[in-house]
């Protein structure tokens, strides 16, 4: 759709924003216009198509957080009773040990005469500050407990973000496939293009063309050579089909248009339908150019010879859609 002004008056009609006399005259004249007719429908299935998309990508969000919820963002309360019965007899000791500093101290100003220290009574009590520290190994450890669960929740975020692939690349894969599958090479382009008379010497299109049929298309490429202005419309047909077989669908899309905005050609009819191809395999950049060929193909006033190859073509893109 080139026309950007009808694109929002459909846009309008399809989600209900046009007036209801409005309406009512667009449906009249898509009644009278199938082209139009066409446009709207490809647009609705466009609708439905990103709607369903939308629903399933939320079933499967909530679906993930029924078996694998977020973790607690206030932490394991568990975890902070470990802390509590590791931390509370090593305050314990802290203040017992400032209390026997304390009495030490003031045991030391006192006005008696010290004590040799092999008179002093055995203090057991007064080593705990000194086990304090091989005390607080436990501290240590609970983190290295914990580490698979520290661990886990990054775990989850990457499953998570698995689990959510991007729509984008997966469409983007779906299209490619589907125009690989649907592309079959013309079965008369390379005989055709062979020479009858062995003793002929045969020409670098007809070599290009039985490396073509062996598959050696990047043997078919170096002989057809670079794209020129030049070219026949069959050179650049098969060097379309080249490219297209190559993967380089730009590349390809350039050839096969050159051959369709050609005047006369033999192969200007069927390098339309290898063109739709070579749009359908760079969706969603092609969109726009995808749906303006796709839609003039299937038109039944146009009578195009592959109109029912491009009607179940479009039906099984809706199935990939979605």
């Amino acid at each position: 759709m080139n026309d950007p002004t009808l694109h929002d008056k459909i846009e309008a009609f399809l989600t209900g924003q046009m007036a209801a006399g409005d309406a009512e005259a667009f449906r009249r004249e898509m009644a009278a216009d199938q082209r139009l007719a066409s446009e709207v429908e490809l647009q609705r299935l466009e609708h439905d198509a990103m709607n369903l998309l939308l629903e399933k990508d939320l079933q499967k969000k909530m679906a993930y957080w029924d078996d694998a919820p977020p973790p607690n963002p206030f932490g394991d309360d568990s975890g902070k009773m470990n802390y509590l019965k590791i931390g509370l007899p090593i305050l314990l000791v802290g203040l017992f040990a400032l209390w026997g500093g304390y009495q030490y101290f003031a045991s030391t100003t006192d006005s008696q005469p010290a004590r040799p220290s092999s008179e002093w009574p055995a203090q057991p009590d007064e080593t705990a500050p000194v086990e304090a520290p091989g005390k607080t190994e436990p501290a240590d450890n609970p983190p290295v407990a914990d580490a698979p669960d520290e661990e886990q929740p990054e775990k989850e975020k990457t499953e998570k973000n698995q689990h959510q692939a991007p729509d984008g690349k997966s469409a983007q894969k779906g299209y490619l496939a589907l125009a690989a599958n649907t592309y079959q090479p013309p079965a008369q382009l390379a005989s055709g293009l062979k020479s009858g008379d062995p003793a002929t010497e045969k020409t670098l299109l007809q070599l290009a063309a039985e490396a073509f049929d062996g598959g050696d298309f990047a043997k078919a490429a170096q002989l057809l050579g670079p794209p020129s202005e030049s070219d026949q419309s069959q050179v650049r047909y098969l060097r379309g089909h080249v490219y297209f077989n190559q993967k380089k669908y730009p590349a390809a899309e350039t050839e096969f248009e050159a051959v369709v905005s050609t005047r006369i050609s033999q192969y200007k009819q069927d390098a339309r339908w290898y063109l739709l191809l070579t749009y359908l395999a760079q969706l969603p950049a092609k969109k726009a150019a995808f749906e303006a060929l796709a839609g003039q193909l299937a038109d039944e006033q146009n009578q195009y010879s592959r109109m029912e190859e491009v009607r179940a073509l479009l039906k099984k893109l809706a199935a990939v859609q979605q």
